[in-house]
């Protein structure tokens, strides 16, 4: 309560350093307003612009969305067994922080048996490195051990 008409809302997590504020409109109990924020944990509070005030802080979870993948790259093309290749997956909803890849073929019979670590990431490309055996694999993308899982895409190893 004691929200004014023309509040500022500040979000403080992922990407807002600063932090990130939007001008929000309402009554004396609730306001509202449009914000894109990145994936993560956010602290929200709203100042009132009439008296200066800022509220309490609540948590706010903002996920993302499913990940897909659109191409992946591989170097060199096709894998050869047992010698590390290079990789790059192009797509959307990566989690800049926690997104995983990994394979699901020969040697590796469940979603965590092969997650790739070290990975290069970015909203929409990971990239990174790994050893797999001879054999047909396809590759998924998870935001964190729990997250839903992407579509696949199949590649030989030769």
């Amino acid at each position: 309560t004691n929200f004014s008409s023309s509040s500022t809302v500040f979000f403080n997590g992922p990407g807002c350093s600063s932090p990130c504020s939007i001008n929000a409109s309402g009554s004396s109990t609730q306001v509202s307003g449009q914000a894109v924020l990145a994936a993560g944990s956010f602290t929200v509070t709203v100042r009132n612009n009439t008296t200066g005030l800022t509220s309490n802080g609540r948590s706010l979870t903002v996920s993302a969305g499913t990940p897909t993948i659109s191409n992946m790259t591989r170097s060199p093309n096709p894998p050869i067994h047992g010698q590390a290749f290079n990789f790059t997956i192009t797509g959307t909803n990566y989690n800049t922080s926690n997104a995983e890849v990994f394979f699901i073929g020969p040697g590796c019979s469940t979603n965590t048996s092969c997650v790739v670590s070290g990975l290069t990431r970015t909203a929409t490309q990971l990239s990174g490195a790994a050893v797999l055996a001879a054999g047909t694999f396809t590759v998924r993308v998870r935001n964190g051990p729990s997250g839903t899982q992407s579509n696949s895409l199949s590649f030989t190893v030769n």
